[in-house]
């Protein structure tokens, strides 16, 4: 039978198929990100085939280590190699050109299939719209770039997409 529907194997039981509600799922991985060294994959349910990666970048640090995992994958993939949803994040006015330029100069060099899609907005809620809009299967994206403290505050845009994004997120600090 299914797993999930034996006794210590639902969403509710400590067993291997546990899910911890969004709160405890964003603090355990928080700390899991902040302190790896490396990108972390977050998959709540594997949903098939990669066809599109989106890719948050507001040209931080992080968002171009986001980069470079995205375009390294999919350099790298075996199989119909997928594209690149480039969703560029800028919480302050400015043309999208001035901070997407190394972006797009670093996917053309890898040769990838690219193409950009910005807009207006609460980044967390604009990368969860947009990446939905492109069907895309995993984002990658720089988390928790700020202070906890200014996390607290504030808010944070790798907190809203933990809570809110239901497909594959590949994290990197």
């Amino acid at each position: 039978g299914d797993p999930a529907r034996r006794p210590g194997h639902g969403p509710r039981d400590a067993g291997p198929c546990y899910h911890p509600d969004e709160s405890l799922l964003g603090s355990v991985t928080g700390a899991i990100v902040r302190s790896a060294g490396r990108p972390v994959l977050v998959v709540p349910e594997w949903r098939g085939p990669v066809e599109r990666i989106a890719v948050a970048y507001d040209g931080s640090p992080a968002s171009d280590r986001a980069l470079a995992a995205a375009a390294d994958l999919a350099a790298r993939w075996e199989g119909p190699r997928p594209k690149i949803v480039l969703i560029g994040v800028r919480p302050e006015a400015g043309a999208p050109e001035e901070f997407l330029g190394p972006a797009l100069r670093y996917l053309k060099a890898y040769d990838l299939s690219h193409h950009v899609r910005t807009g207006p907005g609460d980044p967390g809620v604009l990368i969860n719209a947009l990446a939905l809009s492109e069907n895309a299967s995993l984002l990658c994206m720089g988390a928790f770039g700020h202070s906890l403290l200014r996390e607290a505050l504030l808010g944070s845009t790798t907190q809203t997409l933990l809570a809110t994004w239901t497909r594959a997120l590949l994290l990197c600090h």
